[in-house]
């Protein structure tokens, strides 16, 4: 399979091919002004669709790619978020309602 001649991003020394695999790509820093408007866009929706992305893009200057992964990241935050809200607060009441469990 071709996916086994790359371990971690890089081409291993036993593939035939000559051309190294290129690194993952650096992080892209936004700056306030970005994060700003791309969390009222996430408050209004979770999910950016590919016209107002276009819009975004433009207006922002990140890519459409950018954003997109910036929205995928940020549903991920409000994920874990979720997590750790609900599970301390049921912790919480578990503890409240029967102490010696």
């Amino acid at each position: 399979f071709p996916f086994t001649n790359y371990i971690f991003g890089r081409e291993s020394s036993d593939s035939s091919s000559g051309s190294a695999f290129t690194s993952k790509r650096c992080r892209t820093p936004f700056t306030s002004t970005q994060i700003v408007e791309l969390e009222k866009e996430f408050a209004t929706s979770m999910y950016i669709y590919r016209p107002r992305s276009i819009i975004m893009a433009k207006s922002l200057n990140p890519t459409e790619m950018q954003i997109k992964i910036w929205f995928q990241n940020r549903r991920m935050k409000h994920k874990r978020e979720q997590k750790r809200k609900t599970g301390f607060y049921a912790t919480r009441m578990q503890n409240f309602c029967c102490p010696n469990d």
